[in-house]
């Protein structure tokens, strides 16, 4: 999955450097480092998805955006409901829903830092 990712972004004009991890780890980004995070399908797969929503708020920018795709085919799908859950517990902010219940879309914004 990675090496196809990587391809269709480089065919793209999109440069990604892939990165596998468990998601039960911190993260190899420095603090603000990405712009948008986007899940599909992973969610329920991550042994500890708190502690990995609270990493992606550490790598996400002030405005940046989590998106997280699910559907319920997946034995592992996530409701929108848990993931809300779990983004706010993590420090995100306001979210956005599209799709119907059974397969969503997500947006969550990471609130400013005030100073």
């Amino acid at each position: 999955m990675l090496n196809a990712t990587s391809a269709r972004a480089t065919r793209r004009g999109v440069t990604v450097v892939p990165r596998r991890t468990d998601g039960s780890e911190r993260l190899p980004y420095s603090d603000s480092h990405f712009d948008a995070v986007y899940l599909a399908s992973v969610l329920g797969e991550i042994p500890e998805p708190a502690a990995m929503m609270t990493e992606l708020n550490r790598v996400l920018t002030p405005k940046g955006r989590l998106v997280i795709a699910e559907v319920a085919i997946d034995p592992d799908f996530v409701s929108f409901r848990r993931a809300h859950e779990l983004a706010e517990a993590a420090g995100f902010g306001s979210a956005h829903r599209y799709g119907p219940r059974f397969a969503y879309h997500a947006v969550f914004e990471k609130p400013e830092r005030r100073s």
